[in-house]
């Protein structure tokens, strides 16, 4: 994909709070599979399931899933740590986020001073 050009989708977020109920509005969702572009999961720390295993929900029902990575939970400076999940599942697209500072202070972050990033997983 070239981000050089403007690029249109639509996107539809999904928020992955249990994942019978993920399933049962992906299955409501489907009817509407050839308008919509792409799923997209936050990560939310407050819920059980990671956005990526939300994602990997959602790519049973749509081709296109992106989950969201909160930057402060990871080291940009290395490779992703669900690299290898988000392949085995074939994620393709990540969305990172700079994302709300965690309500429970032992929670590990990172400084990566960012607003928004895309990144794709692999080529």
């Amino acid at each position: 994909m070239d981000w050089g050009q403007q690029v249109k989708r639509i996107s539809v977020e999904l928020v992955p709070r249990e994942e019978e109920a993920l399933r049962e509005e992906l299955s409501l969702l489907k009817k509407f599979e050839d308008k919509v572009d792409v799923i997209n999961i936050p990560d939310l720390l407050r819920l059980e399931m990671r956005s990526w295993e939300g994602a990997a929900v959602a790519g049973e029902y749509f081709p296109a899933v992106m989950p969201h990575i909160r930057a402060m939970d990871i080291d940009l400076d290395v490779e992703l740590p669900m690299k290898d999940y988000l392949r085995t599942h074939g994620i393709k697209e990540v969305l990172v986020i700079e994302g709300d500072p965690p309500q429970d202070m032992k929670h590990a972050t990172f400084s990566n001073g960012i607003h928004g990033r895309h990144l794709e997983v692999w080529s």
